[in-house]
Parts: C-alpha cells; structure tokens; sequence
C-alpha cells in the first residue's frame, strides 16, 4: 500500500495564501487543499495570476475546495441554481491553466434542508459541472455532507455515478453525520459502499452540531477509516481543520495509524510465509 499524500488546508490561514505556503513548506506538508469560501478567487486575471504563480513556485501539489456558503447548484429556483451552475464553471475555466486537480463541490451545503432543493436540478447541474471540469482538465468531486442526499451513501453513489464525478470522503460528516446517527450504519460501512468512487479525504475526527470541525483525542476512533482509505489506494489526504494546533494533532494521529499500519506488513508476512 502506498503511503497517501498528507496535506494542509488553507482553511487554518482564512485567506491568507502565503502563509499557508510557507507553514506548509516549513512543516512538511505534501500539498495544500485550497478552500475557496475563505479565499475567493479574483475577476481580474492579473490578481489571480498573482495567486497562481505563487503557488506554481511553491511546488506543492495542489486541490481545490469550491465556495459553499452562497453557491447551490441544486436550489428549486432554477435562475438562482442555474447561476450557481456557470459561477463554478467560471471557477473551473479560472483555475483550469492549473490543471489537473480535483475539484472538491458540495451539494446541500450549510445543512440546507431538501424541501428547498430540487432533485432533478441537482442531478442536471452536477452532471453538467462534471462534464465541463473534464473538458478543462479537472476531476470534480462531489463530497458527502452531515445530511440530505449526499449524507446517504446510497443517494451519493447515485448522484456520482450518473454524473461521472468522483467523491471526497469526509470522515468528521461521515461520523456526525444523520445516517451513522440515526443507526443505519457505521462510517466504516457508509464508506465501503462510496470506496469505489472515492478519490480524495478530508481527515478530522468528527463535525459537531454547530458544523464545526474537530480534531481527534485519545480516544480518537477515526483509526479504522484511515486504515480503509489507505486499503483502498485514496492517496490524497487533506487534514481539514481551522487551526494550525488542530491541524497538527490529526496529524499526529495519521501518523500512528500509518505507522502501525507499516509495522503489521512484516507481522503479517511472516505469518502467511509460516
């Protein structure tokens, strides 16, 4: 199994993309996840290619989080869901000289409840967002949330699979999220039912009820998650936190669980060579 990408979001810096650079730099990190809510990307191109030649210089690998707060691809007003669909296409078409990255999208964003959107502009606009991310180069990836459709592993699956998107696994809105809570599974069986269109993860242990992101403790249970994903070949893991202290203790609790994972090949080896 290879050992995945661990990556730094720019959620830690808000908007400031030099400093995620150098702490990323200066730590070790093998990428950046840039969150586009915190850092919009600028209408003028000479701003932007400010942002993208810094971060080319870097040479850090990059992925890139698409605005959520104001952004609804699947809203019932079809003018306002329609709007949302060509913003993020503008997205795509801005980023995409930066291309290939995957393009990490939400659908349901902000616990918006499913009485407000429309399933079928959902399903038309995702695919549509995916067709043009192809023809640019970029993989757009559909993450599951807390609740509505894509915090049901079955509904997820249908919305990708249709599509042609792939997903990103979230652990913290697999693990708070309403299917787990409400019993109809584990996180571990929500993801082995998504895993074969899973491309990216966000890495933290669980997302309260205000949707704040918390990392894990002692008692962290997100081992078993890691050990799938790392199982599966997901190679990109973006430790998705708002601190810099947060972002540093999931990381260390990577870092165990890759390092047990390390130390049991050899145990294992010699078992079946016995």
């Amino acid at each position: 199994m290879k050992r995945p990408l661990v990556v730094l979001s720019s959620r830690a810096s808000f908007n400031r993309y030099r400093e995620s650079i150098r702490y990323a730099k200066e730590n070790d990190y093998q990428g950046i996840e840039w969150y586009l809510d915190y850092y919009r990307l600028p209408a003028w191109k000479g701003l932007r290619d400010r942002f993208f030649n810094t971060l080319q210089e870097s040479g850090l690998p990059y992925s890139f989080h698409a605005p959520t707060a104001d952004v609804e691809l699947a809203l019932k007003d079809r003018t306002y869901s329609a709007v949302a669909l060509e913003y993020l296409k503008m997205y795509i078409d801005f980023l995409a000289e930066l291309a290939p990255f995957t393009f990490t999208i939400h659908i349901g964003a902000r616990r918006i409840p499913v009485e407000e959107l429309s399933w079928e502009y959902a399903m038309d606009h995702l695919k549509r967002l995916t067709e043009h991310g192809y023809s640019r180069n970029v993989t757009v990836c559909l993450e599951n949330l807390v609740g509505g459709w894509t915090g049901n592993p079955e509904k997820l699956m249908e919305m990708v699979t249709s599509s042609g998107a792939g997903i990103t696994f979230d652990i913290g809105h697999a693990r708070g999220g309403k299917w787990v809570q409400n019993g109809h599974g584990t996180a571990l069986e929500f993801l082995n039912i998504v895993a074969p269109k899973v491309l990216s993860a966000h890495v933290y242990e669980y997302e309260d009820e205000k949707g704040e992101h918390l990392g894990p403790d002692k008692s962290t249970q997100i081992s078993p998650l890691l050990e799938r994903l790392l199982e599966m070949g997901c190679k990109w893991w973006v430790l998705e936190l708002n601190t810099y202290k947060e972002a540093e203790e999931t990381r260390m609790t990577v870092e165990n669980c890759l390092e047990g994972v390390a130390e049991k090949r050899p145990r294992d080896a010699e078992t079946s060579s016995a």
